[in-house]
């Protein structure tokens, strides 16, 4: 956890957020940037170390075998290293002869608000004294998460993906391009194996899918043998078998999920309240281990919004377009019931989001603008929000988000992907001899050529007719939320602005969608969040004055 500040104020809400979080953290560093700024650093998570290099700071592990530390490491008679794997979720704080730049690695992400940048938006909100934008509350409410470079505050930015930030003057700069290449399957799987260091203690979140079996078959190729933890489902059965077959302890996980504010805080915000399930996984991770998911694999691995790219009618300019009215806003009614703001508003917000995307995607055909929306959107967003809470116990790996992966998969050939058949393929020569089938049922060998070629036609092509002959305008049916919200619960100030009934109402209205609900947790406890701040700020100005 970083803030790189004007105002000593950062050390003070840094010190909050460790006590508000209840933390075992000792000390807060900090270091002075040129005349104006400071950098403030503290351990809260197993993702976070801070290297002292004769040229500027690295934030994060600089290396696998970097133990975590709770104070810096001092590197101070060498220049900071090129060669630092693009796995390892890093910021890097450079000084020139013009100042600072400040670079997130491929999968990082740095917020800048004002007169100050951090890893995290909450930090920034309280810093300033900002409040929830309306676009950004509507955008929870829609999609869950923030897509694009979107925050929950129109006053705090995300720097955008391949681009850094200068100090002083606050501006970005791009510092990298995203270039797909014809694709190479075969490249791609000796590019993934060789980013993966031999010398860790790794772990893996495996269910009954393709695509954490893909990575688990990257992982055996580098003769590293996980420990695998899954949730209990439909899908144990399945994990039990492939654990068994290739020798792997496995971890059925049975842990409750934490407190919706305590989410909040260690999801910065960035995914509505009890969002995922991944939280529900903490509690027996061992903190020395890395642990590695296949939640990135369909930018590389498969098409995806094969419903929006498979209709003659969409033009490839309207691609994007289509995937956010269909995919984003396609169960949202017009008149979205509880929160103060309307559909179209939130379309042509979305629409703006995504306008550089849409500059990148001219070279590209339709299916792989798809892939390349998902990973600018979901990968890349969605994912490390999911799972940030997971960062504070143990370091989370996301093998598949890999830039260069990307590049190397993202134009395979149409044919090749449908049902799967190329991802199939991978795995079998991944893990040959574990013949265990894929959830619902999916041989993990595919099926015969002729019928393989059938049911690819009939699924992939006449199926979807029905994607369209249904109404996707009506929006979801009100949901129940989990039982452990179910009770009289403070409400921030300033909840009446961003939606239509006081918080427990709302929590009670069976016309109200789940995903309604979970939003209005979130902003709620991220106003009372900010309360509290101005509270603790008070109290610490008034015992000064005495």
């Amino acid at each position: 956890m970083f803030v790189i500040s004007k105002t000593t104020d950062a050390q003070v809400l840094i010190r909050f957020y460790i006590e508000e979080l209840k933390l075992p953290v000792k000390s807060i560093h900090s270091y002075r940037l040129g005349e104006e700024y400071q950098l403030f650093w503290t351990n809260v998570r197993a993702v976070d170390n801070l290297t002292v290099y004769k040229n500027g700071f690295v934030i994060g592990k600089v290396a696998f075998n970097q133990p975590h530390s709770d104070h810096p490491y001092d590197y101070k008679d060498m220049e900071i290293p090129s060669d630092i794997n693009p796995l390892l979720n890093f910021v890097v704080v450079k000084k020139n002869d013009r100042g600072w730049k400040i670079e997130p690695g491929e999968q990082g992400a740095i917020y800048y608000s004002g007169e100050a940048i951090s890893d995290y938006t909450l930090l920034l909100a309280l810093l300033h004294g900002v409040s929830p934008d309306r676009y950004g509350v509507g955008m929870l409410v829609a999609t869950g998460y923030f897509i694009a470079n979107a925050t929950l505050f129109s006053a705090i930015k995300r720097v955008k993906y391949l681009h850094g930030i200068t100090l002083p003057e606050m501006s970005e700069y791009r510092c990298a391009d995203f270039e797909p290449v014809v694709n190479n399957d075969r490249e791609m799987i000796r590019h993934l194996v060789s980013l993966l260091p031999v010398d860790i203690k790794a772990s893996i979140s495996l269910s009954g899918g393709m695509d954490s079996r893909f990575v688990l078959g990257l992982l055996t190729k580098k003769s590293i043998v996980p420990n695998a933890y899954t949730l209990p489902s439909e899908e144990t059965g399945l994990v039990e078998d492939i654990c068994k077959h290739l020798h792997l302890k496995l971890h059925v996980q049975r842990a409750d999920g934490m407190h919706n504010f305590q989410y909040t805080l260690r999801t910065d915000a960035r995914i509505y309240s009890s969002g995922g399930n991944y939280h529900k996984m903490i509690h027996e991770f061992m903190p020395d281990h890395y642990i590695f998911n296949g939640l990135c694999a369909e930018p590389a691995l498969k098409n995806v919004y094969s419903s929006v790219w498979k209709d003659f009618r969409v033009k490839k300019t309207e691609v994007i377009n289509q995937i956010i009215a269909l995919v984003y806003l396609g169960d949202v009614c017009e008149e979205i019931k509880g929160v103060n703001i309307r559909k179209s508003e939130l379309k042509q917000k979305y629409k703006e989001l995504f306008s550089d995307l849409t500059i990148m995607a001219e070279s590209l055909k339709k299916h792989e603008i798809t892939r390349l929306f998902n990973h600018f959107n979901r990968s890349l967003n969605w994912v490390q929000a999911h799972t940030m809470d997971l960062s504070y116990t143990i370091y989370p790996l996301f093998l598949l988000a890999n830039k260069r992966a990307v590049e190397l998969g993202i134009r395979s050939p149409l044919y090749n992907n449908l049902y799967a058949d190329r991802l199939r393929r991978m795995n079998v020569s991944l893990l040959p001899g574990c013949n265990v089938n894929y959830s619902g049922n999916r041989p993990f060998n595919g099926k015969s050529f002729l019928i393989r070629d059938i049911y690819k036609i009939y699924h992939e092509y006449f199926s979807r007719v029905f994607v369209y002959l249904k109404n996707r305008n009506e929006g979801r049916k009100g949901g129940r939320i989990s039982e452990r919200t179910r009770f009289e619960l403070e409400e921030g100030k300033g909840f009446e602005q961003y939606f239509t009934h006081p918080l427990n109402e709302l929590l009670s209205r069976p016309e109200v969608r789940k995903n309604t609900k979970r939003a209005a947790l979130t902003v709620n406890n991220v106003l009372l969040l900010s309360e509290k701040y101005r509270v603790y700020r008070n109290d610490i100005i008034a015992n000064q004055s005495h």
